[in-house]
């Protein structure tokens, strides 16, 4: 640093030493001090035009060194760059090691890379990907001092800086066959445990500087997140299919059960069948009519429960319908009535919607059976909707209207102590009007799970067999 200043100093000296008076009294001839003076002056001419070149030649220098580095340094920021970003890309393990590979030789200046891991009782390496031309039979043998087997086993990094000085082996023989003269090896670390080890091969001694050796090791470190993040995602995938592997088989198990359930109604029923055959009485006969229509709407509530995509829930919408056309078929086959069904898409749970059910149908059997005798002709409608968390039930006819003097309320008739018990099974006060034929209004509350699911186009009612209105 010193020197250039020095060495002017020195010139400064000299000059003052061979000063004019100084150069006369050497020179005895006025021709000798005319050619001092002019060796003198190219003396000084040379001498600075040398410092100058000097220092010239030592600034460039200086700037070539620090142009390296900033290369250097920048191809270090693109390979951990480019690794980052195929972390983040890739979710496959091979992939992301292949493109690790392909950065570190095409951004990093390795050559070549690799990516190995134990080959277990076999011994040795198994390679998983490499970029480079990489032979691989003898460089990944396990030997006294190769760096990715102590790297492996050890979980420390390991670097070789000059392989033509270490000790004779079978990987180094083919290590420095291939071009390499340096080498540094890296555990990757999964739950602290070495997972696999990476491997990059220099092209010239020393090329494993503190910068490169810190990079190597980010590299490991930041593969050891990406496959630990592999390995959490794909437990949660297995637990997210175990799990989901389970509700298809409680799904099905459910809908076996509604599925026999139903059968075993459908016994109830034919039994009651069986035992109609043996009353004379006409009287008895539709008593048990009646109570066969019951056993039917629940039945058919574990029907549309076993054809519906979710068994949990209940269509209201297609269980009414259904309902309504087959006690239409049953009490009106020559279609004087005209069923009017709500289109709002209504999931019910089971514990409401089979009350709900039977109630609705207990309506509509008692208005086709009584209010319209003869050819008379009228519509039947049935409403259902959503109020806040409640929900209304509403069962209107513009028949013949309840007979004078019939309290809906203090009424002893099987169908109408029905609905009143089934009113306080839904926890609502049923309210009857009498003009215009018969209406029924039930509110009641909806059970805590009901109330969001309620109007929306739920999976029951979409997937189940929606029919006319008859």
């Amino acid at each position: 640093m010193w020197a250039i200043p020095l060495a002017y100093a020195a010139l400064a000296a000299l000059w003052i030493v061979f000063s004019d008076a100084f150069v006369e009294m050497l020179a005895a001839t006025p021709a000798a001090l005319s050619r001092m003076q002019t060796w003198k002056g190219w003396f000084f001419v040379v001498c600075t035009a040398l410092l100058l070149a000097v220092l010239l030649w030592r600034e460039y220098g200086r700037l070539m060194a620090r142009q390296r580095e900033l290369e250097r340094l920048t191809r270090l920021y693109a390979v951990l760059s480019q690794v980052n970003q195929a972390i983040v890309r890739e979710t496959d393990r091979d992939r992301l090691f292949r493109d690790i590979c392909g950065v570190a030789v095409e951004f990093g200046g390795f050559r070549p890379a690799f990516v190995a891991e134990a080959a277990g009782e076999a011994g040795g390496l198994r390679l998983l990907a490499s970029a480079g031309n990489l032979d691989t039979a003898p460089f990944l043998e396990s030997g006294d001092g190769c760096p990715a087997a102590e790297a492996l086993a050890s979980g420390e990094t390991w670097i070789v800086h000059d392989l033509r000085v270490a000790p004779s082996e079978p990987w180094v023989d083919a290590a420095l066959t291939q071009g390499c003269r340096s080498l540094a090896a890296a555990p990757v670390l999964v739950r602290g445990r070495p997972a696999v080890v990476l491997g990059f091969c220099g092209g010239e001694a020393g090329f494993f500087r503190e910068r490169e050796a810190s990079l190597v090791r980010e590299i490991a470190l930041d593969v050891g997140f990406a496959l630990e993040a592999m390995e959490r995602r794909e437990l949660h995938l297995r637990a997210e299919e175990a799990l989901r592997a389970s509700l298809r088989q409680k799904d099905l198990l459910l809908r076996e059960v509604h599925h026999r359930v139903k059968n075993n109604l459908q016994l109830v029923q034919s039994m009651l069948n069986l035992q109609g055959l043996r009353y004379e009485s006409s009287a008895d006969r539709a008593m048990l009519s009646e109570s066969l229509e019951r056993v039917q709407t629940l039945g058919r509530a574990h029907d549309v429960l076993s054809r519906s995509g979710d068994v949990t829930s209940v269509c209201l919408r297609t269980y009414v319908r259904e309902l309504a056309q087959a006690l239409s078929r049953r009490h009106d086959p020559d279609g004087r009535v005209r069923l009017e069904i709500f289109e709002n898409d209504a999931v019910l749970g089971l514990d409401q919607a089979a009350p709900c059910g039977l109630l609705a149908g207990e309506l509509m059997a008692n208005a086709l059976r009584h209010a319209f005798p003869g050819d008379r002709r009228g519509v039947l409608r049935v409403d259902f909707r959503r109020d806040g968390g409640r929900a209304v039930l509403r069962v209107r006819d513009d028949g013949v209207g309840l007979p004078p003097g019939l309290d809906p309320e203090e009424a002893e008739t099987l169908g109408l102590e029905l609905v009143r018990a089934l009113c306080e099974q839904l926890g609502g006060r049923p309210r009857w009007e009498r003009e215009q034929g018969t209406g029924f209004e039930l509110a009641f509350d909806l059970t805590p799970t009901e109330p969001a699911r309620l109007g929306e186009a739920g999976e029951a009612c979409s997937s189940s067999f929606s029919t006319g209105s008859g």
